[in-house]
């Protein structure tokens, strides 16, 4: 390999250690990064951790969002300021394939159908994070 490129596992380990010190959009870099070099990345370990910086972002921009309404400073719903932070479902919903390639590669992992459950239950879908309890339930069984 050619000095100074990185792999796809090089960029997951360094984005791992930008999550580590809580430096979400670095990590969400590094993340895009393994992406660009294989859309197919194969550890479903990856897929849940973009999924969860997704879901961060995505809270972290809703909260934003609900601020600048509590405090009326967005100048309505239309307004700049509004629109561009009602992209936070966009999040949930991106973390949520995430979620879902993961348990492409592992459809065991009970640890993933939690979360997803839990994604499932952000973004109003009581049934489908059923699904995934009642998943979790027959593995532990």
């Amino acid at each position: 390999m050619e000095e100074g490129i990185k792999t796809a596992d090089e960029w997951f380990e360094e984005g791992l250690a930008h999550m580590k010190s809580q430096e979400i959009e670095e990590a969400i870099e590094c993340c895009n990064k393994v992406i660009e070099l294989n859309p197919n990345y194969r550890k479903a370990e990856f897929w849940s951790w973009r999924a969860g910086l997704l879901f961060d972002m995505g809270t972290f921009q809703e909260a934003i969002y609900l601020t600048a309404i509590e405090n009326e400073d967005i100048g309505g719903k239309d307004s700049k300021v509004a629109k561009r932070f009602q992209n936070y479902e966009e999040k949930y919903r991106e973390a949520l394939e995430c979620f879902e390639r993961a348990l492409e590669i592992d459809p065991n992992s009970v640890e993933t159908l939690k979360a997803k459950a839990h994604m499932l239950l952000f973004l109003k879908r009581e049934e489908e994070a059923m699904e995934c309890l009642e998943r979790v339930k027959e593995i532990g069984s």
